[in-house]
């Protein structure tokens, strides 16, 4: 190849180059999806939601899309959905040695709203699935739940005095 069209093609290349890195990486930047109008950031950092008139009247040019924000339904509200009042949550299951243990701890507890959460019952499962993702683990079992602050205690509490003040921060 001739000096003189050397250096152009040496640019061509790499203009040519770093025109598919970007294209290649917006498309692993962009990790947005669209579903029933609904758009959802994969960092789970911002949900919009179109507004009705954009639903039913496409803009014909991007600048008059409306986008109205929307908050994320805590997991108090989505228990509250599913009649749940409650902000303790026990999950266990009757085979469990762990769970037979903390049992009569959490009966004797009588001043706390506890809610029993059967581990083998497959919508009570469902339920906290989807109102308590982020917040339990949802994997083992004894599992508690404190609604009200996020925070979970998976495994049996020493005491019942451990339990007590587990409760007492959940009110």
């Amino acid at each position: 190849m001739p000096k003189e069209l050397q250096m152009p093609f040496v640019m061509y290349v790499l203009l040519m180059s770093s025109a598919i890195m970007i294209v290649m990486l917006s498309g692993c930047i962009n990790t947005n999806k669209v579903t029933n109008n609904v758009i959802t950031n994969n960092t789970n950092m911002t949900n919009v939601t179109l507004d009705n008139e954009s639903k039913n009247n496409p803009p014909s040019n991007s600048s008059s899309l409306q986008i109205t924000p929307t908050t994320p339904t805590s997991p108090k509200a989505c228990l509250q959905n599913h009649g749940v009042n409650k902000d303790i949550i026990f999950i266990y299951a009757d085979w469990c040695p762990h769970c037979a243990k903390m049992k009569p701890w959490v009966q004797q507890l009588t001043e706390f709203d506890v809610y029993w959460a059967p581990a083998s019952d497959s919508s009570v499962v469902g339920m906290l699935k989807e109102c308590l993702s982020g917040v339990a683990e949802l994997k083992y079992i004894p599992e508690f739940v404190c609604v009200k602050n996020g925070r979970d205690k998976v495994g049996e509490f020493y005491s019942i005095d451990e339990m007590k003040e587990f409760f007492k921060n959940c009110q």
